[in-house]
């Protein structure tokens, strides 16, 4: 029985399961938001709450964004919101951006298990 595929198959498991423990909100508050509010909780439910009752209209989402974009206003520090390099940080990533991550760790994964056993066959 081949233990690599199954190997390759838990490998996978808990790395999608770490991405996806890393990617949820913390008591209900989205991580870019908290961190924006320096960990006070409070101030960043406060504040969502207000940036919805203002616009009821838009979604979470946006009044997320809006919200952390008035704080860093606010600071004098507009930043991006996340750098180039942070490729890795699932804390800042969207549901499609994970998906396409996986998307493309998988597909390295096969890409890499045929070209070993493509070699594999030849050097036999």
């Amino acid at each position: 029985m081949p233990i690599r595929p199954i190997l390759l198959l838990l490998i996978a498991a808990g790395v999608i399961w770490w991405c996806w423990t890393q990617w949820g909100p913390v008591d209900g508050i989205n991580r870019d938001l908290l961190e924006a509010a320096k960990g006070n909780k409070k101030l960043a439910k406060r504040l969502l709450e207000h940036t919805q009752k203002c616009y009821p209209d838009k979604s979470e989402r946006w009044c997320v964004e809006k919200t952390i974009y008035d704080l860093n206003r606010d600071r004098g520090v507009i930043k991006s919101r996340r750098s180039r390099t942070s490729f890795l940080d699932f804390r800042t990533m969207t549901r499609r951006e994970l998906r396409e991550k996986i998307i493309f760790v998988g597909l390295f994964v096969w890409l890499f298990e045929t070209v070993s056993r493509s070699l594999e066959r030849w050097l036999r």
